[in-house]
């Protein structure tokens, strides 16, 4: 092999010509072993210098997590579209239920009727009050769960809380509307403050004295149980025995010894009567006789509905309904109330439920009605 030339070592080594060709190799040999590192000066590096820590600073308290990370930067939800329909939907839901509940109760009673070899409208008489002695202490359970389905017991609440005044309740039965009464302070012995009404300026809702009135005693003895149970100290309470077709006795004296005794009432009250009277016209016509000045009537009946074929239902069931409970439930009501506006009586208001079949009314004297 042919030695390198003395100009390509001197390329090689990175070095300028000399003028001392001997040191040529030598300093070919030592650039050649001498790095970039190796000729860099070192220094001791200065640890007396303190270093400046860095300013402190607590740590920052993580936001809450958030169940969405996206919901923060994500548009507003749009609107419930059935916000609005919330109210609908409940009382449609609520009214089902009820004409459920009333149906399934015409069903029972079908197939009950259907069933009884007596339920020949025949076979049972016009006036079956009577049996109303037999089934007294078993009557509430009997009818609780069909007047609450119905929403009987709303109305009867309804109907109890417009008394006022000197009231008289007929066809009382076991006593179901005792519980809704608002007895004023001369019945519960309560002193009224200085904000209290005068005497005989009874607002609605307050009574001052009660009678109850009912053909049955059996029924008659239940409600008075039920009465001193729920209204122990009550006093202003006379229970009459009595068909409420004949004159009524005059409402008990108020125990305020400057009022004397009224001899009329306020508010009469009936419910579920009508259908058990053979003569329901004849029976009102006598309740208006004892009706005060400005006082009325409050009815909460049943009879007929609305449609044919409902009605056609309910006659084919009316004997056996009357047979067990002592009332027939297709009364004309409409044709009654007709045949009561001619003997002076004004229907002032007439509410229907349960298909037409349930009847809320209130009637006045004619004369009181001119005068308003």
């Amino acid at each position: 092999m042919k030695a390198p030339t003395v100009p390509l070592l001197r390329f090689l080594a990175g070095t300028t010509p000399s003028t001392c060709r001997q040191c040529a190799p030598k300093t070919y040999i030592k650039r050649l072993s001498t790095s970039a590192p190796l000729r860099a000066k070192w220094t001791k590096p200065n640890v007396s210098k303190k270093v400046k820590p860095l300013p402190y600073s607590p740590p920052r308290k993580p936001p809450p997590k958030q169940s969405n990370p996206t919901a923060a930067n994500s548009p507003p939800a749009p609107p419930n579209p059935m916000r609005h329909r919330t109210l609908p939907l409940l009382l449609g839901s609520l009214t089902a239920f009820t004409l459920a509940g009333y149906s399934s109760y015409i069903y029972v009673t079908y197939r009950r009727a259907t069933s009884s070899p007596s339920s020949s409208s025949h076979s049972v008489p016009l006036d079956v009050s009577e049996r109303y002695n037999d089934i007294a202490t078993e009557f509430d359970g009997d009818v609780e769960w069909m007047e609450w389905s119905m929403g009987l017991l709303k109305l009867r609440k309804e109907m109890a809380s417009k008394a006022r005044g000197a009231v008289c309740e007929v066809s009382v039965g076991t006593g179901r509307n005792m519980g809704f009464y608002e007895f004023g302070p001369l019945m519960t012995g309560v002193e009224m403050g200085k904000g209290g009404k005068k005497d005989g300026e009874e607002e609605e809702g307050t009574v001052t004295s009660f009678t109850a009135v009912d053909k049955s005693p059996q029924m008659i003895a239940v409600a008075r149980e039920k009465f001193s149970r729920e209204h122990p100290g009550v006093r202003g309470v006379q229970w009459v025995v009595q068909d409420a077709s004949l004159p009524l006795p005059p409402p008990p004296s108020s125990s305020s010894p400057t009022s004397s005794a009224p001899e009329k009432y306020d508010t009469i009250l009936q419910t579920m009567g009508l259908c058990s009277t053979p003569h329901p016209a004849a029976l009102l016509l006598n309740l208006s006789n004892h009706l005060a000045p400005g006082g009325r009537i409050l009815l909460l009946e049943h009879g007929r509905g609305y449609w044919g074929w409902l009605n056609n239902i309910l006659d084919a069931l009316a004997p056996g309904h009357a047979e067990r409970f002592g009332c027939w439930w297709n009364r004309e009501v409409g044709g009654i109330l007709e045949e009561v506006e001619k003997g002076g009586l004004r229907v002032v208001e007439v509410r229907r439920r349960n298909w037409g079949t349930t009847w809320w009314l209130e009637l006045r004297r004619a004369e009181d009605e001119e005068k308003e």
